[in-house]
């Protein structure tokens, strides 16, 4: 259903979307006559229109958007701010690191060319780093440049339609991701941190080398288990209720793949996009074996923490190693 009413003044909004995942939830927040969003959908062409037309069959128009809440910088989150501020006048409000980073993927080259340099490192090769840089270029397009009136911050709450949510940092799929709780409706907004049926892919920040989103990933899946939450509302996919056995499902999914990475090693040192392909199978576009080299990469860098592999460089290549016992 493209617009389900989740309960009382609060609906579900989806949007198409050109990949995969082929769709995106934002959630639309009535009251006192205003709507509130949680997210916007890509500037993709046409969606924008979409988006129009589900605010209509709730009943409002676009011009009824007073504030936009964003969980964190990914275009599909994003992408339309920029517009619905334009066409509204509706306050946005993202987390601070989130912001940051999108003004600097707007700004220049800096962010595609260390994607660049990473990949490379990581194996993939010259024609499929290429085929990479130039999709990033496009897809700059996919987010409308927009002002943040305010911050999203851990610990403070924002109010959206008639609800008070609860801002919990959840830093892995991006460094600033946030997720929203109603503590009186016991609802999680999740983002792309829970997705019912798959993961969100972790990968390395290269604005900031010493975060480890693995590890921030899984502790901040730990701090959600505890919340006494009866429904989770994601960003992709249906709404479900089982939060605590979701995240015991997805911290069992990363020590499977853990260990599958390890086996790899264990036939000899190899790059992460070598890796990737022993995972993920060797049909993958470009843009998808960034996400496998991210994948493999930050399961890497735990194991190089636990003193389990160590990094070396070989013909402008990182290479993994397993440490040698003894």
């Amino acid at each position: 259903m493209p617009v389900k009413e989740i309960m009382p003044d609060l609906f579900r909004l989806v949007l198409p979307m050109p990949f995969r995942l082929e769709h995106v939830n934002v959630y639309a927040f009535r009251g006192n006559g205003r709507v509130s969003l949680l997210d916007t959908g890509p500037n993709f062409p046409g969606t924008f229109d979409v988006l129009k037309e589900r605010i209509r069959e709730m009943g409002n128009s676009i011009e009824d958007i007073g504030k936009v809440a964003i969980t964190h910088f990914h275009a599909d989150h994003a992408g339309l701010a920029g517009r619905i501020q334009e066409v509204s006048g509706a306050t946005v409000l993202i987390p601070e690191i989130e912001y940051r980073t999108i003004g600097a993927y707007q700004e220049g080259e800096e962010r595609i060319g260390r994607i660049g340099v990473f990949s490379l490192e990581q194996g993939m090769s010259e024609d499929s780093v290429r085929e990479l840089k130039s999709a990033f270029r496009m897809f700059r397009k996919a987010t409308v440049p927009f002002r943040a009136d305010g911050f999203l911050r851990e610990g403070e709450s924002v109010r959206l339609g008639a609800m008070n949510m609860e801002i919990v940092k959840t830093p892995g799929h991006s460094r600033g991701h946030v997720c929203l709780y109603c503590r009186e409706k016991g609802i999680l907004l999740s983002g792309d941190h829970v997705l019912p049926h798959i993961t969100p892919n972790i990968s390395a920040d290269l604005l900031a080398p010493d975060f480890r989103p693995l590890t921030s990933f899984l502790e901040a899946l730990r701090v959600l288990r505890d919340l006494p939450v009866r429904e989770v509302l994601p960003a992709h996919g249906e709404p479900f209720t089982d939060l605590p056995g979701r995240v015991d499902e997805i911290c069992s999914h990363h020590r499977e793949r853990k260990g599958l990475i390890m086996a790899a090693l264990n036939k000899g040192p190899k790059t992460s996009m070598e890796i990737g392909t022993i995972l993920f199978g060797p049909d993958l576009d470009a843009f998808n074996q960034l996400l496998a080299v991210n994948e493999v990469f930050v399961h890497l860098v735990e194991l190089e923490a636990e003193g389990a592999v160590v990094r070396v460089r070989e013909n402008e290549k990182v290479v993994f190693r397993l440490k040698a016992k003894g």
